[in-house]
């Protein structure tokens, strides 16, 4: 007589999934963070590295135009077209389009903080003259125009060159503005710090600092620092 031996193969018990869940858990709070910050620390890259390039264009835009900083705004000599925001006079040395009658201008992804693409254009980001950017310059060393942004006479906010600064690695002339409400072209108070509590700032010499927010505090309590003006005071 032939004997057929059945097998059965046993399946998991309830503790065992459970410690399947749990470990698997425990793999999540280790991993998701990490994940996390890996990817925040890429777009803090990102964002230090569109404005290495808004500093460099500075340069090179100083370069065609006697040592002078990009202003805020600009308009060449004989042009009676208007004035220009800096991001359309800095746009050769972006390689991104001018904007045709102030429409909007698609692929400027130099003019916008990573982490604030993610989150989409909102409050956090203005636009000027058909360029979305949330990036701010420093006004008090690029302005050309009389008055202030309010019409009124302001002898701070001067058109700059690159010759009359004391030391270009200590005055910024870009800063990652997310969110800090400030509007189009001012770093408000309120300014918020996206990359795991610090802003990036370019500096007129072309490089890019990451500052906490103990650290941008010390330069809005002194409004002639060297950090804004551009020379000691």
């Amino acid at each position: 007589m032939t004997h057929r031996s059945s097998s059965k193969t046993p399946g998991f018990s309830l503790i065992e999934l459970l410690v399947v869940i749990a470990v698997l858990g425990i793999l999540a709070a280790i991993l998701v963070p990490a994940i996390q910050s890996v990817r925040e620390n890429a777009n803090s890259a990102k964002c230090s590295q569109n404005l290495r390039q808004l500093a460099m264009g500075s340069q090179l835009f100083g370069k065609d135009h006697d040592g002078m900083i990009v202003p805020w705004r600009y308009r060449p000599k004989g042009d009676n077209g208007g004035t220009a925001y800096w991001e359309e006079s800095l746009s050769p040395y972006l390689d991104i389009p001018v904007s045709e009658s102030k429409a909007e201008v698609p692929n400027t992804s130099v003019l916008l903080c990573p982490t604030e693409q993610e989150n989409g254009k909102g409050e956090t980001v203005y636009f000027e003259d058909g360029y979305h950017t949330n990036y701010s310059i420093n006004l008090h060393i690029a302005w050309n125009q009389p008055g202030n942004p309010e019409g009124k006479s302001h002898p701070v906010f001067k058109k700059g060159y690159f010759h009359r600064m004391t030391d270009p690695a200590k005055t910024y002339l870009f800063i990652d503005l997310f969110g800090s409400g400030g509007g189009g072209f001012w770093m408000g108070p309120n300014l918020v710090y996206p990359h795991q509590g610090r802003v990036n700032v370019a500096y007129v010499d072309g490089h890019v600092e990451a500052k906490t927010e103990a650290e941008m505090q010390e330069y809005l309590d002194d409004p002639k620092h060297i950090f804004w003006m551009g020379t000691n005071p």
